[in-house]
C-alpha cells in the first residue's frame, strides 16, 4: 500500500479537521498552506469513498467521546478506535483525585472501536503498560489508510508508528506536550532534539493543539510544512443543554454557596493538584483583591478535588 500524500490543497487534508464543525458550525473545511483551518461557506460533497482511518489511543477519554462520535458520523470518515485498554469504562482510581472515579457520559456510544489484546496487569495505563500485541495484524488488514497515534511518549505508539510506515499507511501525531509544560535541563532538551530527529522519520504530519504546541514541535526539529494547527474544540450543544436546564437552578445554588445574586464569578474547574496550578489563580486574585475597590468584587469559586482540597 501506498501511503496517501499530504498535499495541502487536498479538503480532507488533516482527517480531525472535521473538528472545527462542533464550534464553527456545519460547513466542511479545507486546509491552506501553513496549516490554518479554513471553513468554506459552500457545503461540500463528499468523494465516493470515505477515508479510513484508525485511532490509536490509550484508553477511552470522558472529552473525547462526543469528538470521536462526531468524526464517526461523517461520511468522509470511515473511523476505527484502537484502544490499548479499558480502565476507564469499569470503576477506578484516579491517584490525582484520591478517589474510585466513574464516568457519567457514555464513553463507547457512537462509533466503531476495538481494544487491543494485552498480557499483565489491566488496571495500568502509563509508560509501560498496558503490555499490548496485535497491532501489526490489525493494520496488516488492509483496512486502514491512515494511523493517527495520541503521543509520542509510549513505547507501543512508536511501535505502531514504525510497523504503519513499514506497510504504507500515512502516520498523524497528536499531542499535548509544550516547552513549559516542565522544566527541562539542557542535555534533556538536546536529548528531546535527537529523539525528534527519529520520530520526524514515522510521520506524515503532526496535529499543533496550539501555538505553544506548534512551537515545541519546531523547536525539536519538525519543518514547518509538516505541523498543521488542530486546536481542541468544544462540544457547545452539550454545555448549552446543560446551561439551559440549570437556569431554574441558578439562584438556589448561589444563595447556597453564599454568593450575592448579582456579583460575577471567575470559576476554576479542574483538579486541586499543583500540576493544575490552582495557586497561580488564587494570587492573582489576592492581587486583584489588594487593588480594589472593585464594585461588584467578584468571587472565586474553585470546583475540583484532589490532594490539595484541604
Amino acid at each position: 500500500m501506498d501511503r496517501v500524500p499530504l498535499a495541502p490543497t487536498e479538503p480532507w487534508y488533516i482527517l480531525l479537521i472535521y473538528t472545527t464543525e462542533l464550534t464553527l458550525g456545519p460547513s466542511r473545511p479545507h486546509i491552506q498552506q501553513g496549516g490554518e483551518a479554513q471553513v468554506q461557506d459552500e457545503e461540500v460533497e463528499p468523494d465516493s469513498e470515505p477515508f479510513r482511518i484508525a485511532y490509536l489511543v490509550s484508553h477511552p477519554i470522558q472529552y473525547q467521546a462526543p469528538l470521536l462520535r462526531r468524526l464517526a458520523a461523517e461520511p468522509m470518515i470511515d473511523l476505527t478506535v484502537l484502544f490499548r485498554s479499558d480502565i476507564t469504562t469499569r470503576g477506578f482510581s484516579d491517584p490525582e483525585f484520591g478517589r474510585e472515579i466513574a464516568w457519567d457520559t457514555p464513553l463507547l456510544e457512537g462509533y466503531r472501536y476495538k481494544f487491543l489484546p494485552m498480557v499483565g496487569p489491566t488496571d495500568r495505563v502509563d509508560l509501560l503498560y498496558p503490555l499490548n500485541y496485535g497491532i501489526d495484524a490489525e493494520l496488516a488488514s488492509g483496512e486502514y489508510e491512515f494511523l493517527w497515534v495520541h503521543g509520542y511518549a509510549l513505547w507501543f505508539n512508536w511501535l505502531a508508528l514504525w510497523r504503519a510506515r513499514r506497510r504504507g499507511i500515512t502516520t498523524l501525531l497528536r499531542d499535548e506536550a509544550t516547552g513549559i509544560s516542565r522544566p527541562r535541563a539542557a542535555w534533556k532538551r538536546w536529548a528531546k532534539r535527537r529523539l525528534f530527529s527519529t520520530l520526524d522519520k514515522l510521520v506524515d504530519g503532526v496535529l499543533a493543539i496550539g501555538s505553544l504546541n506548534r512551537a515545541y514541535y519546531a523547536e525539536n526539529g519538525i519543518a514547518d510544512g509538516k505541523i498543521f494547527d488542530l486546536g481542541y474544540t468544544v462540544d457547545n450543544a452539550h454545555f448549552q443543554t446543560g446551561a439551559a436546564a440549570a437556569v431554574d437552578r441558578r439562584d438556589l445554588l448561589r444563595e447556597s454557596l453564599g454568593l450575592e445574586p448579582d456579583a460575577p464569578v471567575i470559576l476554576y474547574a479542574s483538579k486541586l493538584t499543583r500540576r493544575k496550578r490552582a495557586d497561580d489563580l488564587l494570587a492573582a486574585y489576592r492581587e486583584l483583591y489588594e487593588l480594589g475597590p472593585i464594585e461588584p468584587m467578584p468571587y472565586l469559586l474553585l470546583v475540583g478535588d484532589g490532594d490539595l482540597a484541604d
